[in-house]
């Protein structure tokens, strides 16, 4: 696929999960098969805001299929937009204990590298910034976000960081991840 199709069909992906409009969810199920992955991740992202107002039937139908993407990071986005269907998506149980029981997502994969990247800079594109912390970190939690903050936005030492604008990726355990933006 062309860059330039690639990059057209992200934007139309992310432009129809902003829409919160159940009548797009027909055309998102086309755009999953689409040769991009990252065009595909997006759409399960988009699929997944639909939680609660596009037929969940359909949804959970086409996310389910999703699962088994060869790309780990449209799995990793088609899990989490189930997890937005809540109930609804019973009928994908037996492949989400699948995935949890034997898939080990490789965190120093080339794809998962370029994926990272262009999460990167789609958050500095938005003026935000992505800090990674892991779990060992909660007891000093405050020290180490203040310190990483302060890398990328020096203040005085009078006024704390600012957390406005930043993206916090966690790390469950090494080989996965989860994403919680934070903004304020």
């Amino acid at each position: 696929m062309e860059r330039e199709t690639e990059r057209t069909l992200a934007a139309h992906a992310i432009e129809l999960g902003r829409r919160a409009d159940p009548a797009v969810l027909p055309e998102l199920i086309v755009l999953l098969d689409t040769p991009s992955s990252e065009v595909r991740r997006l759409v399960a992202s988009a699929i997944g805001k639909l939680a609660g107002l596009a037929d969940a039937g359909a949804a959970v139908a086409a996310l389910t299929r999703t699962l088994r993407d060869r790309h780990p990071q449209v799995r990793q986005y088609a899990v989490k937009a189930l997890k937005a269907y809540g109930t609804a998506s019973e009928s994908a149980l037996a492949d989400l204990r699948d995935i949890a029981a034997n898939e080990t997502v490789v965190m120093d994969t080339l794809d998962y590298k370029i994926g990272m990247l262009i999460k990167q800079q789609m958050y500095q594109h938005a003026g935000k910034r992505l800090i990674s912390l892991y779990p060992r970190d909660k007891p000093n939690l405050d020290a180490i976000l203040s310190e990483k903050l302060l890398r990328i936005r020096p203040t005085d030492s009078a006024s704390a960081p600012s957390t406005s604008g930043v993206g916090v990726a966690t790390r469950s355990k090494p080989d996965n991840l989860t994403q919680k933006g934070t903004q304020t």
